[in-house]
């Protein structure tokens, strides 16, 4: 169980870093304003801002949601006889989506949900997926390490 929750912890971990880092593009439109500052300038910035989306929204997301639900999934399906991974994957994308939905109406309320624009509920939708795809992913490949 200890070498589980370690697994889970350095997945969340990168799988916060990749999406802080997805988030920031997205956000950023792709390009920073071009300024007279100097290349090494505008790295820094853009690290700390992939930092901070990182660090500030989407880990705490993951450790608050994504972890706890992870541990469920994988203690559920300890029963099932079936192919566990594919039956883990789709569990993952599709409670971390159901618990995201959850986390908004609690946080924005059901008003503001329904008033998402097209492009932002898309973007969310594709996060949706991706975050915990990645987390499953980064997961199941730490399991078949003897790390």
């Amino acid at each position: 169980m200890i070498k589980e929750s370690k697994h889970k912890l350095i997945a969340g971990f990168f799988t916060a870093l990749n999406s802080g880092f997805i988030y920031y593009l997205v956000e950023s439109k792709g390009a920073e304003v071009v300024t007279n500052q100097s290349t090494l300038t505008n790295l820094i910035g853009a690290t700390v801002k992939i930092l901070a989306y990182s660090f500030i929204y989407v880990l705490p997301i993951i450790f608050i949601i994504g972890i706890p639900i992870s541990i469920l999934i994988d203690f559920l399906l300890k029963k099932v006889r079936l192919d566990k991974s594919i039956f883990s994957f789709i569990l993952h994308i599709s409670v971390f989506g159901i618990g995201i939905l959850l986390y908004w109406g609690i946080t924005l309320g059901l008003n503001k949900i329904s008033f998402i624009s097209e492009p932002e509920l898309v973007y969310n939708l594709f996060m949706f997926v991706y975050t915990p795809g990645v987390f499953w992913l980064i997961n199941n490949m730490l399991k078949k390490t003897k790390a």
